[in-house]
């Protein structure tokens, strides 16, 4: 029952290959046969995938007695990772299963959540432990895949509470990849982890300067020339977003570099071109608040907003638990920040079907 349990979990959430999956991913663990075994390393990792696989169960079959028991295996797998993070100097070394329980931690807190702040929490905690572990040591096999998985989590993270993630830094964002090439995903996971540092370093924490709008703006610019390609995008016709009074505008160049999703589409590319999107919305409502929301800018937010919106829609037909998780909770977050500050939106908005 409990090995049926975690196939089906990890059925659920193992579909995106974002992490670029050559082999069965870290998510193999959850099915290992020795996962019964009584090794210390494999019970650390018992309680937490078991309580994200019942959690998940229970909230579709809508069990509650299976919801008690997912709890009693939380609790006891919250104990686990916080003696692990309260002495890092202790005879146990981090290494995957770590690093897998806290994102599994993490899952159930977003299926069941126990606190408001739970999911940041195990995030942060699956950050901790790879800093304990390194970047050297995170570029192959499942801690690289573990890396990326925790990198698109901490996307949220960091931009929610404007903090810098140390996976941000320099040596993380290249020494990882050292023996993996990069996509246009992965740059634009970059950018999205800088964002946060760059707010953090101004006069005015709400506001970009012009030099570091238009920095961002060449980073886009080159993603897309990345992203274009590699994903058969298309350019979206300029006509559809510009007006009349467009013509001349600094920012008139900007309608050319929002996508158009190809008749087929992957997960990848659902991911991909929402976080380009994302970027840009980052960017464009900074630029907005310090313009006092002129038309230009309104009209580059409301589409890379509909980019987003079909993202959503995207990966809710793929049936993609992972991209619910890593995208739709952390796109919806920050959609909301953003719209609000402009008031409530409108019906007809899509913004108003994302919140």
């Amino acid at each position: 029952m409990q090995q049926q349990l975690l196939a089906t979990f990890r059925s659920f959430f193992a579909k995106s290959s974002i992490v670029k999956q050559e082999s069965p991913g870290w998510m193999t663990l959850l099915v290992d046969p020795q996962i019964d075994a009584a090794k210390e390393w494999r019970l650390r990792l018992r309680h937490p995938a078991l309580a994200a696989a019942l959690a998940l169960h229970s909230r579709r079959s809508g069990s509650p007695g299976g919801e008690v028991q997912a709890r009693v295996w939380y609790d006891q797998g919250l104990k686990q990772q916080q003696k692990i993070l309260s002495c890092p100097g202790s005879s146990i070394k981090p290494g995957v299963e770590e690093v897998s329980a806290a994102i599994l931690l993490a899952y159930y807190e977003v299926i069941s959540s126990t606190s408001g702040m739970g999911y940041f929490q195990h995030v942060l905690g699956a950050q901790a432990l790879l800093s304990l572990i390194g970047p050297n040591s995170c570029q192959d096999g499942n801690l690289h895949q573990l890396y990326q998985t925790v990198r698109l989590h901490m996307v949220y993270v960091s931009i929610s509470t404007r903090t810098a993630s140390i996976l941000g830094t320099r040596d993380w964002t290249t020494i990882p990849f050292q023996t993996t090439s990069k996509t246009a995903c992965d740059y634009m996971v970059d950018f999205l982890l800088r964002f946060p540092p760059a707010l953090l370093q101004q006069n005015h924490p709400d506001r970009l300067s012009r030099e570091a709008e238009a920095e961002m703006t060449s980073y886009l610019v080159l993603i897309w020339d990345m992203l274009f390609p590699s994903h058969n995008l298309e350019h979206a016709p300029t006509a559809r977003y510009a007006t009349h009074g467009d013509a001349g505008h600094e920012y008139t160049y900007l309608l050319t570099y929002i996508p158009v999703y190809p008749p087929r589409v992957d997960l990848d590319s659902v991911i991909a071109v929402a976080l380009y999107s994302l970027g840009w919305v980052l960017v464009l409502s900074h630029g907005a608040r310090q313009s006092f929301n002129k038309p230009e800018y309104t009209r580059l937010l409301t589409a890379h907003y509909g980019i987003i919106l079909r993202a959503a829609v995207h990966m809710e037909e793929l049936d993609d638990g992972c991209g619910y998780i890593r995208m739709v909770f952390p796109l919806r977050g920050r959609v909301q920040i953003i719209a609000f500050s402009y008031g409530p939106p409108k019906r007809d908005c899509p913004v108003f079907f994302i919140l």
